[in-house]
């Protein structure tokens, strides 16, 4: 099992990132990667990149809980992330 931060509000060994208020990391277990969370906005996508962490290959995508700071930058995935499965509870997307 491996877990890799895309974004929380510590700064990285890695200068590239962005550290920001929020949290969105993947879960790689076996052979599948578990996107939790997004981030505040669009700040967690642009650390991805610069991970070289391919969105095509994540297999499942899970918003803990609706808060700007975990859901803020779900428009922005989802643009890439729509083959994906998503899941949420009850009330994820309901106005905060």
């Amino acid at each position: 099992m491996k877990i890799i931060t895309f974004l929380d509000n510590c700064e990285s060994e890695n200068r590239s990132l962005i550290e920001k208020f929020g949290l969105s990391f993947c879960l790689e277990v076996s052979s599948s990667k578990i996107l939790f969370d997004f981030g505040p906005d669009a700040t967690a996508l642009y650390n991805t990149k610069h991970l070289g962490i391919p969105l095509n290959r994540i297999d499942f995508a899970i918003g803990i809980h609706g808060h700007f700071d975990h859901a803020g930058g779900f428009p922005d995935f989802w643009e890439r992330l729509s083959h994906t499965c998503f899941i949420a509870g009850k009330g994820w997307f309901n106005e905060k």
